[in-house]
């Protein structure tokens, strides 16, 4: 059978004098990295895997910030994506005749940070520390703006036609088809509580929900499942902490992915109301095999709900494949990606690709291998019956 290897070797130097910890995929240390092969990666950072075995396989880096990428999305058919950084600008990136995936525009309308990027069916919204929201298209940079502070979300609708924002009391929708010129707002029935985040969840439960994380100071924090109207669906109660970053699945599943610090977990919400399903998912470093305590970035789910990642601060991103129930979920693949620190991550909407943003201000895209695709080989062996008469 074959095994999955991952490193992360500190120092150039360290590569070149041999100095190699491998780690196996049931945590078993192996001797040596033969036969594996070395992808570099940035600051002296090289990734070493299996490349017939790991379930992703690096496509390329894009090294286009001079700051921190803040956030990663792509957009809804997954033919592009955007990157928004610390440098105040974001980038767009998708087909121009000679790449599937070349820079197309680097684009500045804030006067601080970008914390937030979303695409939708022909714009791009960011966010930013200017406590204003942009919405530029290929026409006009910025189209238009809002005012709105501390904002702790921004996503789209699958469709691409509504955009989305949460701040700390409210969510507020705006609908490109009437040129944003009129907005909606849901208030949750907070009591004195503040939102955390929040994430769309295309088609769980049969339509689209909103899933938002609540913090209610001593009362202690909990997760409120909501239609895109506000109406409450369901309530998952007396949680340890409020994730500081949500992913909602769908394709008639409803799993939410959250992080508190450096936990993750998953749940399964029931269109009955009835208590969630609740399963802590392990993260471990690809260099000594040891449980993660570095916070967690960000986190994502494919619309398809089979894929969920996460990336942490210390530069380890972790995918995980959902295979059948929520207690089937398998933890497919760790590695210790970058240097730098991982920042931002997201599943293209196909389940074929993930974005990773990090520190060092480039972008990473990786290709996702479907389970048993990469090294299985079938061998069919037909038999042929003469029947003489």
């Amino acid at each position: 059978s074959s095994c999955r290897v991952r490193v992360r070797l500190p120092t150039m130097t360290d590569f070149r004098s041999g100095a190699c910890a491998c780690v196996l995929y049931a945590l078993v240390l192996l001797p040596s990295c033969k036969g594996a092969n070395v992808t570099n990666g940035t600051n002296y950072t090289a990734t070493v895997w299996d490349l017939n075995d790991a379930p992703l396989r690096e496509v390329e880096i894009l090294f286009d910030h001079n700051a921190p990428v803040s956030d990663v999305a792509w957009s809804d058919d997954g033919s592009e994506f955007v990157a928004a950084s610390h440098d105040e600008s974001f980038t767009r990136y998708g087909p121009d005749g000679s790449s599937d995936f070349a820079l197309l525009n680097k684009i500045s309308v804030h006067d601080d940070f970008l914390t937030h990027v979303a695409v939708g069916s022909d714009f791009v919204a960011t966010a930013g520390l200017d406590d204003s929201i942009y919405i530029t298209k290929e026409s006009c940079a910025p189209c238009y703006a809002f005012e709105m502070t501390g904002v702790r979300s921004l996503f789209t609708s699958p469709d691409g036609t509504v955009l989305w924002a949460a701040d700390g009391s409210i969510l507020r929708s705006w609908n490109s088809s009437d040129n944003f010129s009129e907005f909606d707002e849901i208030s949750p029935s907070l009591n004195g509580s503040a939102i955390i985040s929040a994430a769309y969840g295309p088609n769980a439960l049969g339509a689209d929900h909103l899933v938002v994380s609540v913090d209610s100071g001593d009362d202690g924090s909990k997760l409120m499942i909501l239609n895109v109207t506000g109406s409450l669906v369901n309530t998952v109660q007396d949680m340890p902490c409020a994730p500081e970053h949500l992913a909602m699945s769908g394709a008639g599943v409803s799993r939410v992915v959250g992080s508190c610090d450096s936990n993750l977990t998953l749940f399964t919400i029931s269109p009955e109301g009835s208590a969630p399903l609740i399963q802590a998912l392990p993260l471990w470093s690809a260099e000594t095999g040891l449980s993660l305590t570095t916070p967690i970035a960000d986190v994502a789910f494919s619309h398809q709900g089979d894929w969920a990642a996460a990336v942490t601060e210390n530069g380890t991103l972790a995918i995980f494949h959902m295979t059948g129930l929520s207690s089937d979920v398998v933890p497919e693949f760790s590695v210790a990606y970058s240097s730098e620190g991982l920042t931002s991550v997201t599943i293209s909407p196909d389940s074929t690709r993930v974005l990773a943003g990090d520190m060092a201000g480039s972008v990473s895209l990786l290709e996702i291998i479907p389970p048993n695709t990469s090294t299985t080989t079938t061998t069919t062996t037909t038999t042929t019956t003469t029947t003489t008469t």
